[in-house]
């Protein structure tokens, strides 16, 4: 399931972004971290910066954008304020659905395993002594 949104920017950037009903865990990870990078501002730097992370949540279906947009196709020829605003109102619809997130669905597609090291077996100093003084 997804929820379809329509943008309340219909002069500048008419249409609807669609976003899913739950995060995947590399989603999860990559819009905590654009969050952290961009400390919540909205403007064309912090776009850059968490463009990739929003890419990657939604699905764009706005008028004179691309299925992808990258920051320029967001900013350009647009009036900067109204194109910081626009891309505030996206962040915070992908925040909406990041701060709703009770559980990570199974099917996340996360292929993280244990990075740990498993342990090697421990000889303990009589053994050790032991093999030792057999030699």
């Amino acid at each position: 399931m997804s929820n379809i949104v329509p943008s309340p920017f219909s002069d500048d950037f008419p249409g609807a972004i669609t976003l899913p009903d739950a995060l995947t865990f590399p989603q999860i990870l990559a819009f905590e971290a654009a969050l952290v990078a961009t400390r919540g501002k909205a403007d064309a730097l912090s776009c850059v910066v968490s463009i990739e992370a929003v890419n990657q949540i939604i699905t764009w279906n706005i008028t004179g954008l691309p299925e992808k947009p990258k920051p320029a196709e967001i900013f350009e020829g647009r009036d900067y304020k109204v194109a910081g605003d626009f891309y505030k109102w996206v962040l915070n619809e992908c925040a909406k659905v990041f701060r709703a997130e009770k559980v990570v669905p199974k099917e996340s597609g996360s292929k993280l395993t244990n990075t740990l090291p498993t342990p090697k077996e421990k000889t303990t100093k009589t053994e050790n002594q032991t093999t030792n003084q057999q030699n």
